[in-house]
């Protein structure tokens, strides 16, 4: 096996992860099966697409799960430690 189908299977993923996570934000009430038949039609849709759109849906996938992981970690560990040195005094 050839490594690079490796590195088109991980980044594809992350693409898909990320670009459902994305998603989410406009239905957060729907039902999982949706998103368990979306999985697979992004991911087809991924291998199928031209260069600029797999390069787009990379850099959203990215851009979101680095938000809600990195920067909403910063914030929530940020205001904690605020809530906890007002609580000190």
């Amino acid at each position: 096996m050839d490594l690079s189908f490796l590195v088109v299977w991980i980044t594809g993923a992350v693409a898909v992860i990320g670009v459902m996570e994305w998603a989410k934000n406009f239905a957060p009430k729907a039902p999982t099966w949706v998103w368990a038949i979306a999985m697979p039609i992004l991911a087809i849709g991924y291998a199928i697409a031209p260069d600029f759109v797999r390069l787009g849906a990379g850099i959203v996938a990215v851009s979101h799960i680095g938000y809600a992981n990195i920067i909403q970690l910063i914030k929530n560990k940020t205001a904690k430690a605020a809530s906890d040195a007002g609580g000190a005094q």
